[in-house]
């Protein structure tokens, strides 16, 4: 939603220490930054065990930098269509195709896939499991100053108070599930792309008229990103366009666990093939600065929590 690079990477490979969580089961931290490479960077330092965080995991951590350099000859791209491209914004759609085009030039096939657990499914699991542990977190100041919330957030966080431990605990094993059954696609691709969001960014305004617009409004947000919290695999989102009124548009390449290293060569391919690693965006009115010819100054480390609500 605002044309800069933001990646979500394997579950555990950043530690989320000093995080204030949403869900410890679905929470990623990842560097939003203006380019791929600046994002390669980031992550190596970002990465590795850390003893103190119980969701951290022990992972080989490469040069990504490096890596980034390797052609993209024989790597193959997965497409699915089934839930991540349901009604998709014209534009949104227009600029994914074109962006599937380019990303067909560079890689070594491209093909429609099926996703061995559903994302509608995992989104459910989600769904249970970001209630049930928002509620935990924040129960005891939901209870004494439930004044201090934003409205929307309260009711959002309150209805965790009504999931039983019988509902989280087949939905932390549905989660556990869909994280083996997503390896099994990574035997036929590399990586998986999508759009990274169905439709370009509301109007504050228009969010802000009432809580039920705002949470109406807010939903198809999170459609095409939140079941890669449920897999718990690497996820970049790449700018690939600008609707008709300036607005930012992503594209979401996903790779299998702990391959972040592939995720960043498809989007690093991807971004000197389009041209995007030369667009900005200018003034109030967002309109593409390919021209630009001064070099692109690097962005300051930004946290990407990746769980929504």
């Amino acid at each position: 939603m605002c044309g800069i690079v933001g990646l979500k990477p394997t579950y555990g490979l950043v530690s989320t220490r000093g995080v204030i969580p949403l869900s410890w089961s679905n929470d990623h931290v990842g560097p939003m930054t203006r380019t791929v490479e600046d994002n390669a960077l980031m992550l190596q330092v970002l990465a590795g065990y850390d003893a103190a965080d119980t969701n951290s995991i022990r992972a080989n951590v490469p040069d990504y930098r490096s890596l980034l350099r390797r052609s993209t000859s024989t790597i193959r791209v997965g497409v699915p269509r089934d839930f991540f491209f349901d009604d998709l914004d014209q534009e949104v759609d227009a600029a994914a195709k074109k962006a599937l085009s380019v990303i067909q030039q560079i890689t070594a096939s491209l093909r429609d896939v099926t996703l061995p657990f559903r994302a509608a499914d995992a989104e459910t699991a989600r769904g249970v499991v970001r209630a049930a542990e928002a509620y935990a977190y924040h129960a005891e100041w939901v209870a004494r100053t439930p004044e201090l919330y934003q409205p929307e957030t309260l009711l959002r966080l309150q209805a965790g108070a009504d999931i039983t431990a019988a509902a989280h605990i087949r939905a932390r094993r549905e989660m556990a599930e869909a994280r083996r059954a997503i390896e099994r696609v990574f035997s036929t691709v590399d990586v998986l792309v999508t759009p990274t969001v169905s439709m370009p960014p509301p109007l504050l305004a228009d969010l802000g008229r009432d809580v039920s617009a705002s949470m109406r409004l807010s939903a198809p947000y999170a459609h095409n990103t939140s079941p890669f919290n449920v897999y718990g695999i690497p996820s970049i989102s790449v700018p690939c366009g600008f609707s008709r009124s300036g607005l930012p548009i992503g594209l979401q390449i996903s790779g299998a666990k702990e391959a972040e290293a592939v995720v960043f060569q498809v989007a690093a391919a991807y971004e000197k093939a389009a041209g995007w690693k030369a667009v900005g965006v200018s003034g109030r009115s967002g309109l593409s600065t390919a021209n630009r010819t001064s070099p692109p100054v690097p962005a300051p480390l930004g946290a990407c929590a990746s769980p929504a609500w």
